[in-house]
This record gives structure tokens, C-alpha cells and sequence, in this order.
């Protein structure tokens, strides 16, 4: 058999071609992993999950952008961000971190909060000279941030020694952590607020203004007994316009939305509530019969707090409503 038809002469005559298409350029790599996540999903339906976790990625991604820098890669609940500069990763990290608690306050609709440990480290990746690309190559320098990630302490960053060197500007907020004896370098961390209780856990129960917008009269009652029984006024409106007239002339606390609504649809009604003219801060809540993933990133899209299956537990709607309504803030922009 001659070379040029050896499989193993053509493999390497390949690799070779891929290598030379390659460059080395150095960045800055900031991982961001979930602690816990399985205990954080346990008990929770797949909606407030997948509302929860869509949020975490837009708010991850939100500041990245802020301070020049991309996603990189998403691998279940952790996040590898990618930056020019180290500056920036180390000031995305201190943001994530210090965002945490209104992001918790905000847009995390599980009942745990979500806590999270960050990683920073600056070092060469292989790229595709054409395309900018990664270029395939696990770069030991994202192995060191993912590693530096896992031994931070909870709703902490931890840094290389290399980021600091390389970043021109300081950071006093960081503080000397310790020698890492398996990669010989020094390590810096910056530590946020610890975790507080959860806001049904910190407030009693309050009085609500609940509207409901149905265009079902069964579960439009239905709901709106419910939250009677539990001491809270109730208002119904039953297609789009309707409950756009509610909302300026009751002034509701909490909204209950269904994605169906007749006039206009519920997805309309959540972008006028949510626009610049209207500008209703309370909570939203969509309510559908398929809450299908689509479902659920166009109710977080447009401004609402979570998107909850239809017919649904009596139960879980209600502590939902009375756990979104205390805090009656809304954050239009993730």
C-alpha cells in the first residue's frame, strides 16, 4: 500500500493541514458554573426551570457584552465566556457577582436561589485563521479557568496570577487568596454578599390586587375565587383590550396573562404592559395550555416573570403569585 493511500499517512497528512490553518491568539477566560444545580431543580416544575435558566443565560451574556466579551461555549448549567482583554473578564466577574442578589430578587422563580462559583484565567487558544473560530483545540489555558471555578467559594471569583499580571488595571476589591501548589501560581478571589433568605421567607403575606385576564369563564372564576379565598381582591378581563384597561384603571398588583386571549393575544397585551407608554412594573404571569420552550422564551423575551402550564396545581399558582408579588419590581430587560 503507498503512503497516499495509507488511511493512517492520509489522517496525518490532514491533521498537518488543519494545524497549519491554525493561529495562537491569547484571551482571557471567565467560567461561571451553577453550585448545586440538581438540588436547585429539585421540586420545581419544567417551566419555572427553564424560565430560571434562560434568565441566567441572557443576564450571563448581558454583561459579557457589557465588557467586551462573548460566550464561548454553554455545557449544561456552566457558561464559558471569552475576552480580549483580562480587565474585562475580572470586571464581568466582579458585575456577575455583585448582580446576584437582584438577580435572584428579580428573575429566579425557583424557591432556592441560585449561588455560583466563577473561575478567571488568561493563557493562548487555537483559532481558525479564516474563520476567527475556535479551531478544535482544548486550550489548557479555558482548562485552567474551569478548574479555578470549581475550587472558588460559593458566589466567589477566583483569578490567576497570570490575569492580574496582564490586566492593565487594578482591582483592590480582589484579595490574596492562596498559592495553588498543583499549577504553582497565585490565586485572587473577590467574594460577594452571602445568600440571603428568600423573599417569602423574609416578608409575611400582603394583600394583593390580582388581575386575571381569561378568556375561559370557567378558569377566570375559578382563579379569581381562589385568590378571594386567600383574602386578595381580584379583577377579571377576558380578551387583550380589556385587560389593558384594567391594568391603568385598577393599577394591579400581580397580572395573570393567558397566551391566548382573543382582540389581542397575550404575548401583545405583555409588550404594551412592558413598553416605555405603559410601563408596568408589577409581575406578569403567562398562563398557557402547551408552555412549549418556545413558549417560555418569548414570555421571558417580552418582560414577564414566568410562564405557567395550564390547567394548573392550586397550590404552586398561588405560593407563585404571593412570592413574585412581594418583591413588585419588575426588570423589563435581562
Amino acid at each position: 500500500m503507498t503512503e497516499e493511500n495509507d488511511p493512517l499517512s492520509l489522517e496525518r497528512l490532514a491533521f498537518e493541514a488543519k494545524i497549519r490553518g491554525l493561529a495562537s491568539k491569547t484571551y482571557t477566560f471567565l467560567s461561571i458554573d451553577v453550585i448545586n444545580s440538581t438540588q436547585l431543580k429539585s421540586e420545581e416544575n419544567d417551566e419555572d426551570i427553564i424560565f430560571t435558566f434562560l434568565a441566567y443565560q441572557c443576564f450571563i451574556e448581558r454583561l459579557a457584552k457589557l465588557n467586551n466579551g462573548e460566550i464561548l461555549s454553554i455545557t449544561g448549567d456552566g457558561v464559558m465566556c471569552r475576552f480580549p482583554e483580562p480587565a474585562d473578564a475580572l470586571a464581568t466577574g466582579i458585575a456577575v457577582i455583585d448582580a446576584l442578589p437582584e438577580f435572584n430578587k428579580k428573575n429566579n422563580v425557583l424557591r432556592r436561589p441560585v449561588e455560583l462559583r466563577l473561575g478567571v484565567n488568561t493563557g493562548k487558544m487555537y483559532i481558525d485563521k479564516q474563520t476567527g473560530q475556535s479551531g478544535g483545540i482544548i486550550s489548557q489555558a479555558i482548562d485552567l479557568a474551569g478548574y479555578l471555578q470549581k475550587s472558588a467559594p460559593p458566589n466567589s471569583m477566583l483569578a490567576s496570577q497570570a490575569v492580574i499580571d496582564q490586566a492593565q488595571k487594578t482591582f483592590p476589591a480582589l484579595s490574596t487568596l492562596r498559592f495553588d501548589e498543583r499549577y504553582r501560581f497565585q490565586t485572587y478571589c473577590y467574594s460577594g454578599a452571602p445568600v440571603s433568605a428568600s423573599p417569602q421567607e423574609r416578608q409575611g403575606p400582603k394583600k394583593l390586587k390580582v388581575l386575571v385576564a381569561d378568556d375561559e369563564p370557567d378558569a377566570s372564576y375559578f382563579f379569581s375565587r381562589m385568590f378571594e379565598g386567600r383574602g386578595h381582591e381580584t379583577a377579571i378581563a377576558f380578551d387583550g383590550p380589556g385587560a389593558l384597561r384594567l391594568t391603568q384603571a385598577w393599577k394591579p398588583d400581580i397580572i395573570l396573562l393567558d397566551i391566548g386571549l382573543p382582540g389581542i393575544d397575550g404575548y401583545q397585551v405583555l409588550r404594551q404592559l412592558r413598553s416605555n407608554k405603559l410601563d408596568y412594573q408589577g409581575p406578569i404571569i403567562m398562563l398557557g395550555r402547551r408552555c412549549s420552550v418556545e413558549d417560555i422564551d418569548l414570555s421571558q423575551t417580552w418582560g414577564a416573570n414566568c410562564c405557567i402550564k395550564k390547567p394548573c396545581d392550586e397550590r404552586r399558582l398561588i405560593i407563585k403569585v404571593e412570592e413574585l408579588a412581594k418583591g413588585l419590581i419588575h426588570t423589563r430587560s435581562i
